[in-house]
This record gives C-alpha cells, structure tokens and sequence, in this order.
C-alpha cells in the first residue's frame, strides 16, 4: 500500500533547525480548519493542529515561513510514543510549498507548480477535497467560498 497526505493549513510555531545525526531536521505546527452545519443546521468550526517533521532541504525550507503563512504539505503519517507513553503523530513532509505569505506572494504561478508535481493518485484526492469544498463539507484555509 502507499500512502500520501496532502494538507493544506496555516502554519502557527517553527522550530530551529538543528542536526540529528548528519541530517538538518526541523518541526512546525500547521492549523486547518473545517467548517460543517451541525444538526440544527447552524454553521460550526473546528480548527486541528498537526505537526509538520521536516528533514534536509524541506528543513531549510521550512525555516523560512512566518506565522500565518499558507503552505502546502505533501508527506506521510509517523505514529510513535513518547517518553511518557503517549501516543503521537506526526506528517513527514517530503513536499512543502509556501503558497502565501503574509505578503502575500503570487498564487497563480504557485498553485501550477503544485498541481505539475501531483501524481494521477494525489490529483484523485485533492479533487475530492475540491468537490467536498464546493459541497461546503470543508473549508480550505486562504480560499474563497462560493458566494463570497
């Protein structure tokens, strides 16, 4: 089996990059958030934290977003346990595109550049996301909603 996690969040606290063995690493935090009608039909919000492991250049990379920046993660899910026991999961990036900065920077070029680097698999999933987006199931972070 193969597995691919594409997410597409707001990037909140980075790390330092520092040296593990030979290898640059760093680790940031990136915020998505779904939006969803409860059963009484009102608007609701939900914001998930994950945590973003990056090695070698995507380290490099990731050293240079801000807070608020709008980046795209490709990668694959690292479950372990921590020194207390507690379960922990993590996204090893092995893609990071930052697609707006507080500057916010030029998305049109960006956006190419992402969708030229996706397999037919990941293509698959992201027009999945896109129809749930239409369907207001979920809200992705630095788009526009239909209507607005």
């Amino acid at each position: 089996m193969y597995q691919v996690v594409i997410i597409i969040g707001y990037v909140g606290r980075i790390g330092k990059v520092e040296v593990r063995g030979d290898k640059a690493y760093t680790s940031f935090r990136l915020a998505t958030t779904r939006r969803y009608r409860d059963l009484d039909g009102h608007m609701q919000q939900a914001t998930t934290w994950h945590t973003v492991k990056a090695w070698e250049h995507w380290a490099q990379i990731a050293a240079s977003y801000h807070k608020g920046d709008t980046v795209f993660v490709r990668g694959y899910i690292e479950n372990s346990t921590d020194e207390q026991g507690r379960f922990r999961s993590a996204i090893v990036a092995q893609q990071l595109l930052r697609l707006s900065s507080k500057a916010d920077i030029q998305r049109r070029g960006t956006l190419e550049q992402i969708v030229a680097a996706l397999s037919d698999d990941e293509i698959t999933v992201l027009q999945e996301l896109l129809r749930r987006r239409a369907a207001g199931e979920v809200a992705i972070p630095g788009g526009k909603r239909q209507g607005a």
